[in-house]
């Protein structure tokens, strides 16, 4: 039995064929539909490489939004005298820990990362949409590509390089 642990592809409206067809209607000097692509190829690795290296935001044109890498701050707190943990849970520590004792497994115990190595900052790739002009900002989805995140990772877990630097974004507790 597969099981699938990532979500469904995110469907598209358009493809780089699409796009392709629209550049040759809209511009008189033409290029192979190879070239094209290799531009776009280019084009999208040169803004990873810059987010990723600078810690640059990329202003997606015509006022679409945001990309950028965040970090949040994951640690214990407590709000209205119940501890919030917002660490994120290490999944294969936590199975194995269930395995071998069923008292654990019947209480929920969850065992979490302690994101020492970041000063307990968790990293993200984030979509800002917040000062984007187009209708429906609400259904839209960006989905970053797993090599761009595994990109991002290996530059943060680099100690060869400065400490990675990013904007941090702050999480609200609700006060009940």
């Amino acid at each position: 039995m597969i099981k699938h642990r990532c979500p469904k592809r995110i469907p598209v409206d358009y493809t780089n064929t699409d796009y392709y067809k629209f550049y040759k209607q809209k511009y008189k000097y033409q290029v192979s539909e190879k070239v094209y692509r290799n531009i776009i190829s280019e084009m999208n690795k040169f803004v990873q490489y810059n987010i990723i290296e600078h810690g640059m935001q990329f202003q997606i044109p015509a006022r679409l939004g945001i990309l950028q890498v965040v970090k949040i701050k994951r640690d214990l707190h407590i709000v209205d005298g119940k501890v919030i943990n917002t660490a994120p849970p290490d999944w294969k520590s936590t199975i194995e820990l269930w395995n071998q004792d069923p008292e654990a497994k019947e209480k929920k115990i969850i065992v979490r990362y302690k994101n020492t190595h970041t000063g307990k900052y968790v990293y993200n790739l984030s979509y800002d949409r917040y000062n984007a002009t187009y209708k429906n900002k609400s259904i839209m989805l960006f989905n970053f590509s797993r090599d761009f995140k595994r990109n991002v990772a290996k530059r943060i877990n680099d100690y060869s390089k400065d400490k990675y630097n990013a904007p941090e974004k702050k999480i609200r507790y609700a006060q009940r």
